[in-house]
């Protein structure tokens, strides 16, 4: 079968959702190869989502919408000196208690009674100043960064976190699961209509299945369609649905600036115990490496990705296609692998003797990208509950999250959306109330300098020159 047509049929080929705890599943065994050249096709009737020619009003400080905006700023307002409370453990038992049980989120949603998605005007009323608390410093215009959003339901939640994360300067791409239902489909394709050449839906749709190649395919398609879009943004971050970030944009702008262009891939993690993953070789002598699937990648690397480095990607990608979790593989392997020279990778070897303390600290510092807690069963995490041996964050991980892992970690996962909701509201009223007061005095907390020395160790950047 033709490549080209390989990631059509794909596209097409609706198989349905296996459950999320099955940790083996199997690929597609309709195709014999599967390989990162059939994503990267050239054909002349490639449609992004339509975006406006006309500005649609997308923020503007000092627009007066005094009814709607203060009934809108006012739930996270009044919502944030309770929420101090929880993560300064200045409040008693019963009153955590009370947070844990409350079933309601905070910020009511845009949608109308029958699921509908407002005109974008009426939308910005809602939301304006809950994009845009603070003018975008100099710095955050000089480092556009790009996100993909791998999202296929709760359209709520999705609106949210891109609510949290927006701003005009930077670039943003939705992945929609194909086998998502089409009113959350339309919901999307929605709000990204009212945000004018920043914003896509990517056109290409494949049936994301947990544990399957697609996963991985979902991100390839969003940086694809990214690279395609626009050349501005100068790191690429990949989301679900199901975080929030622990560091506002100015934050993350400063920090993945100061990396002067080395990835952040939390890991290499040991295969030891994933016989299911690998197969017994990998192409041109690669050595196996797993992490979690978080990344921001610089642009340079998304680049070699689906372009300069194809001939690499596309055969490691085949190699990798009959076995599970590949996204946990596939960027690993490239990272990790310092004789491939991938941009922003590992400049070292890291399984030599001479670099066992850097090695090391691989396994006892990560990660970096994202907040997480591994747990074998519920008892081991802090809010008692765990999906798929990843702890869920509830009402209780709120100390951690703010005391501990803000500055530390990009990123907080993961969520459920109606488990302990004020977990949810409380992060997000966080991140607004720091977006709103950091303008004051555009300084790092220290706790940013912890996470820059780590990086530091991973990447060295001159080749063949490396000093620990």
């Amino acid at each position: 079968m033709p490549l080209q047509t390989v990631i059509q049929k794909l596209a097409r080929f609706n198989i349905s959702k296996r459950l999320e705890k099955i940790l083996k599943v199997f690929v597609f065994s309709y195709f014999a190869v599967f390989t990162l050249s059939s994503l990267i096709q050239s054909h002349n009737g490639y449609r992004l989502v339509e975006i406006r020619n006309s500005p649609a009003p997308i923020v503007d400080n000092n627009s007066n919408h005094s009814d709607n905006e203060n009934v809108i700023i006012n739930e996270f307002e009044k919502l944030y000196p309770n929420c101090n409370l929880l993560w300064s453990n200045s409040i008693s038992q019963k009153s955590v208690q009370s947070a844990m049980n409350k079933s309601d989120h905070a910020l009511a949603s845009v949608l109308s009674s029958d699921g509908k998605f407002p005109e974008c005007v009426n939308y910005f009323q809602k939301r304006v100043h809950l994009y845009s608390p603070g003018e975008i410093t100099e710095g955050e215009k000089n480092f556009p960064l790009g996100f993909s959003l791998i999202v296929d339901r709760n359209f709520d939640r999705v609106e949210q976190l891109f609510m949290s994360i927006y701003r005009t300067n930077n670039f943003y791409c939705f992945h929609v699961d194909k086998s998502a239902d089409d009113q959350f489909k339309a919901q999307v394709s929605k709000l990204a209509s009212c945000f004018t050449g920043n914003v896509i839906v990517a056109s290409n749709q494949v049936d994301v299945v947990y544990g399957q190649v697609t996963m991985l395919i979902a991100e390839l398609v969003c940086m694809q369609e990214l690279l395609r879009f626009s050349s501005k943004w100068r790191y690429l971050i990949n989301l679900r649905g199901n975080e929030l970030p622990l560091m506002t944009n100015l934050e993350l702008a400063a920090v993945l600036a100061a990396l002067n262009g080395s990835n952040v891939i939390d890991g290499p993690s040991s295969i030891t115990f994933l016989p299911n993953r690998f197969p017994d070789q990998l192409p041109y002598g690669l050595t196996k490496y797993t992490s979690m699937p978080h990344f921001a990648l610089s642009y340079d690397a998304c680049h070699w990705i689906i372009r300069d480095g194809r001939q690499v990607t596309d055969e490691l990608l085949k190699t990798l296609q009959p076995f599970t979790f590949q996204e946990e593989s596939f960027f690993a392997i490239l990272q990790f692998n310092h004789q491939l020279k991938f941009p922003g990778g590992l400049r070292i070897n890291i399984s030599d003797p001479m670099y066992y303390n850097l090695s090391a600290s691989y396994y006892t510092q990560g990660p970096f990208s994202r907040y997480h807690r591994l747990a074998q069963n519920d008892s081991a995490c802090t809010s008692g509950r765990s999906q798929n041996h990843i702890c869920l964050i509830g009402v209780e991980t709120l100390p951690e999250l703010i005391n501990h892992s803000h500055g530390r970690q990009m990123f907080a996962n993961k969520f459920q959306w109606n488990f302990q909701p004020m977990a949810w509201d409380c992060l997000l009223a966080w991140n607004y109330h720091k977006v709103k007061t950091e303008k004051a005095t555009a300084k790092l907390p220290m706790s940013h300098y912890s996470f820059l020395d780590n990086v530091k160790l991973q990447y060295l950047r001159k080749w063949g020159e490396e000093k620990l």
